[in-house]
């Protein structure tokens, strides 16, 4: 399949989440809903859920947000940031073979204008069902809520030296087995443009420095 199989969400995964949420307040847009996509209760492959995910997000949110109907509040740049884990009640799925056992599901934090909310509640069904082949669960499938600042659930699924730097009370815990790219932002909150801000607003960020500890899992192969 060509993506690497993983247990933990790396450093540098780590650092873009833990500013995402700043960064996004800082633009302008910050984070107003979080929505968890459970993936065990649709038709996909478990193994190709990142991709059918980017899929959503490039292809059907990412126009929705630029092209709104006629009536509807204005375009927005699609701004988020997402971490899928792999466990059910606290325990990790630690395998990825087809037809086996999973609960393969992603938190994304995202900015979804007021005037905009109840379009984009009906359409992720839509977008979901496109992408994944079929939804065959409930309302379990897709949970919208309003952001409280869930934003521990970005890099909860790192290693406990990680999350010591940048979870600040948030607890470091094994989210299972994911294969393929297992967290990230978009561009506009991204490392690039957090450094481009900072250079422009004159700040110099001490970087913590990271010392290793094991993880819970090592990268397992392709």
């Amino acid at each position: 399949m060509g993506s690497s199989a993983n247990r933990s969400i790396g450093h540098k995964a780590a650092q873009t989440n833990y500013y995402a949420p700043r960064q996004a307040e800082a633009i302008g847009l910050p984070f107003t809903h979080m929505v968890t996509i459970n993936f065990a209760s649709t038709a996909i492959d478990p193994r190709l859920a990142p991709q059918a995910f980017a899929r959503l997000r490039t292809n059907h949110f990412a126009k929705w947000a630029r092209r709104p109907r006629k009536g509807c509040a204005p375009a927005f740049a699609p701004t988020w940031s997402y971490a899928f884990e792999n466990s059910r009640d606290g325990v990790p799925f630690t395998t990825m073979e087809p037809g086996g056992p999973h609960n393969l599901h992603v938190h994304w934090c995202l900015h979804i204008p007021p005037g905009r909310v109840h379009d984009f509640s009906q359409r992720i069904w839509d977008w979901l069902e496109t992408v994944t082949g079929g939804i065959l669960g409930g309302a379990e499938t897709i949970d919208i809520r309003s952001d409280r600042n869930n934003h521990g659930y970005l890099i909860s699924g790192a290693p406990e030296s990680i999350v010591e730097i940048y979870g600040r009370g948030v607890k470091a815990t094994d989210e299972g087995i994911v294969i393929g790219l297992r967290a990230d932002s978009s561009r506009n909150i991204g490392p690039t443009r957090r450094r481009e801000r900072d250079r422009v607003a004159g700040i110099k960020r001490q970087m913590p420095v990271h010392r290793p500890k094991q993880p819970f899992g090592a990268v397992l192969g392709s």
